[in-house]
């Protein structure tokens, strides 16, 4: 991640869109940065438990919300889709988006932080 770039206002942005966006049930992510491995593929995970999937799969414009991105690229599986994102002068990210009705389990790895959970 570039140092300069400010983790905190980036993490109130996706805060904010997790609030405000009608579709997002969940969001909890894990700061790799916290994990003391050299070179981490991600800056941050996002896990966010949305109505349908394809909402935010179809169209990427609003990665760029968070800052200015590379090409997003997509994959796929058959419970999650995942969107990985690497920021101009910012993090890379990778997004994991899961349907409200999929079993996501009990146990995640490496700890979550919760951001957002409109459901309590």
């Amino acid at each position: 991640m570039n140092s300069t770039y400010d983790s905190g206002n980036f993490l109130d942005k996706i805060k904010e869109w997790g609030f405000l966006n009608p579709e997002i049930d969940f969001l909890v992510y894990t700061d790799h940065a916290q994990e003391n491995k050299p070179d981490p593929d991600f800056d941050f995970t996002f896990i966010v438990i949305v109505n349908d999937s394809l909402d935010f799969t179809r169209d990427l414009q609003w990665v760029n919300y968070f800052g200015k991105s590379d090409r997003p690229t997509l994959a796929t599986s058959d419970d999650s889709q995942s969107i990985i994102v690497r920021y101009i002068h910012g993090p890379n990210v990778k997004f994991t988006f899961f349907e409200a009705k999929t079993d996501v389990g009990e146990t995640t790895s490496p700890p979550t932080k919760k951001l957002v959970n409109k459901n309590s």
